[in-house]
């Protein structure tokens, strides 16, 4: 099953993000504790230090 694929931004292709292929909304804790929600086909930044919810698992992202 497909949770999650690498993307670029286009508008800044040095910056990658995490695109949700899940029907679920995630959760996106930033390096500073501030947290913001992650619909479907939407992107997460990938940034060291900051943390992905989906579901019942925790990913973060590390240097």
């Amino acid at each position: 099953m497909l949770v999650g694929c690498l993307v670029q931004n286009p508008a800044n292709p040095g910056q990658w993000g995490l695109k949700n292929c899940t029907q679920e909304h995630w959760i996106l804790t930033r390096p500073d504790g501030t947290s913001v929600g992650v619909p479907p086909q939407k992107s997460a930044s990938v940034l060291a230090g900051a943390k992905i919810t989906i579901g019942n698992v925790e990913l973060s992202f590390v240097n």
